[in-house]
C-alpha cells in the first residue's frame, strides 16, 4: 500500500497469527536451512529451531516433538527441524545465549532471528500454556511483523534498487534503499535490514564522495552553495551513516557562517 508515493508498512499485531508458518506450515531441515533463512528474510519473520533426534525411540521425546510441530502459535515463525548434530555453530550460539535454559535433554525449541539473536527457548519438559507464553514473549521481543504482501513488496524494492545501482542509476535507486532503511524505526529486528547491510558500504562510499565535494565548497568559502549541497545529500542518504556525517558538516558550515558574520 502506498500513501503519497511512500510504502506503508502494514504490521501484524504482536500476538495475531498469520495463516500458516512459512506459507503453508512447511518445516525446513538442515538440507535447506539457507532457504529457510532466506524465506524468513523475505517475509520479515523470526525462526523457530526444533532440535531433536530423528531416530529416538523415546516416547516422551517423540511426543513432545509432535506437539511442538502442531503448535499454531508458531504460525508467525519460519520453522526448521534440526538433528542435534546439525548446524552446530548456529545452535551452539543459541545455547550459549540461553545460559542453559534449554535443559539437558532434547528436544529443544529455540526462537531466534535469522542472524541468530536469541529470543527464547522452550525446554524439553515444557508444554501447554507455558510453551505458548514463551513463544508469545519471543514474538514480542522480535517486534512487529509485516503482512506477507507488504514484506514481499519491500523485498522486491530492495532487488530493484540493487539492479538500478548496478546500472549506475543512483538517483532512482536511493529512494528505494531509503524505504528499506526506514524500517529500522518500525522494527530493527527485521531480517531484511541485515540484508541491506550488504549494500550500505557502497551507498555510504558514494555519499561520502558527495560530501567531499561539499567540503571543498566550504574550504573555498562558498558557504551557501555548500549548505545547499549538504541539505541535498542528507535527504538523499537519510537512514544511512553518511547522513549523520552530513549533519556534522552542516554544523561546521553554521560555525563558519557565524565566524564570517563576526568579522564583517
Amino acid at each position: 500500500m502506498k500513501a503519497n508515493g511512500r510504502l506503508i508498512l502494514l504490521l501484524v499485531p504482536l500476538l495475531t497469527l498469520s495463516t500458516a508458518a512459512a506459507e503453508g506450515g512447511k518445516w525446513y531441515t538442515a538440507k535447506n536451512f539457507e532457504e529457510a533463512k532466506k524465506q524468513a528474510t523475505i517475509l520479515g519473520r523470526p525462526l523457530a529451531i526444533l532440535v531433536h533426534d530423528k531416530g529416538s525411540s523415546c516416547g516422551l521425546h517423540n511426543g513432545q516433538r509432535a506437539e511442538w510441530k502442531r503448535l499454531r502459535s508458531l504460525n508467525s515463525f519460519v520453522c526448521v527441524l534440526l538433528e542435534q548434530s546439525e548446524e552446530k555453530q548456529f545452535v551452539g550460539q543459541l545455547r550459549k545465549a540461553s545460559a542453559g535454559a534449554e535443559g539437558k535433554y532434547i528436544p529443544w525449541l529455540f526462537l531466534t532471528t535469522v542472524e541468530g539473536k536469541y529470543l527464547g527457548v522452550v525446554p524439553y519438559d515444557t508444554s501447554g500454556k507455558a510453551t505458548r507464553k514463551i513463544i508469545a514473549d519471543a514474538r514480542k521481543k522480535f517486534g512487529p511483523i509485516p503482512s506477507p504482501a507488504t514484506a514481499k513488496a519491500v523485498w522486491k524494492r530492495l532487488l530493484i534498487a540493487r539492479k538500478l545501482w548496478e546500472q549506475e542509476k543512483y538517483d532512482k535507486a536511493l529512494p528505494l534503499f531509503r524505504q528499506v532503511a526506514a524500517l529500522k524505526k518500525k522494527n530493527p529486528n527485521l531480517p531484511i535490514l541485515t540484508e541491506l547491510k550488504k549494500d550500505e558500504k557502497a551507498i555510504n562510499e558514494r555519499g561520502s564522495e558527495a560530501l567531499e565535494g561539499a567540503r571543498a565548497l566550504v574550504d573555498g568559502g562558498k558557504l551557501e552553495e555548500a549548505k545547499a549541497a549538504v541539505k541535498k545529500i542528507h535527504a538523499a542518504y537519510k537512514g544511512f551513516e553518511v547522513a549523520g556525517k552530513a549533519v556534522e558538516l552542516a554544523g561546521e558550515i553554521k560555525k563558519a557562517e557565524a565566524g564570517a558574520a563576526e568579522t564583517e
